[in-house]
């Protein structure tokens, strides 16, 4: 079984699929061969674009571009957002869902298969209610939420810390964000 990892961040995600079949980990590049792709959205027309394409217009076009989508995701408060050209609002979910779409065919398109499966990172305080919206803007996206692992978690396997071999000892985790700072 093949399954996609996501450092889902509040500016930058980068994904790579664990082929358990060659028991390899391939970090996957976006259709400009960038492994770090911006969080941005944006809409031109019908044409919805996301990373580096959404962000390269957002001056031109910054009421329908929107970046930060994570984050947009986390804040219970904000449910929906205007799109000026539809002429309509969209659920964060929706917006999100575009995020996740584009990595499930930047996937496909690597590997030369669909796979489905995904293991996200999320922040340490994800309370249910905001795992239901992840797990819905994933799904109307073609991914399905397999598990989440906070973020601080996938730094430390990121570093080989849970192998057998390595020492036992005391790790400090610094996350330093574009809008906070973490430690575990």
């Amino acid at each position: 079984m093949s399954v996609i990892g996501i450092d889902f961040g509040s500016h930058h995600a980068s994904f790579a699929v664990w082929h358990e079949e060659k028991n390899l980990l391939e970090v996957v590049a976006d259709d400009l061969g960038f492994r770090s792709i911006p969080c941005v959205v944006g809409f031109r027309g019908e044409e919805i674009i996301v990373g580096h394409s959404a962000q390269s217009q957002h001056h031109k076009n910054a009421n329908n571009t929107f970046d930060d989508v994570r984050s947009l995701l986390l804040n219970p408060e904000h449910t929906t957002v205007n799109v000026p050209v539809l002429e309509k609002e969209i659920s964060v979910e929706e917006l999100n869902s575009q995020f996740f779409r584009n990595i499930h065919n930047q996937v496909k398109q690597q590997a030369g298969k669909v796979i489905r499966e995904a293991v996200v990172s999320v922040p340490s305080a994800l309370d249910e209610a905001t795992a239901r919206r992840y797990i819905a803007a994933a799904q109307a996206g073609g991914i399905r939420i397999k598990s989440f692992i906070e973020d601080t978690s996938a730094a430390l396997l990121a570093y080989g810390l849970d192998e057998p071999d390595v020492p036992s000892s005391r790790t400090l985790v610094v996350d330093l964000g574009w809008s906070r700072c973490t430690m575990s």
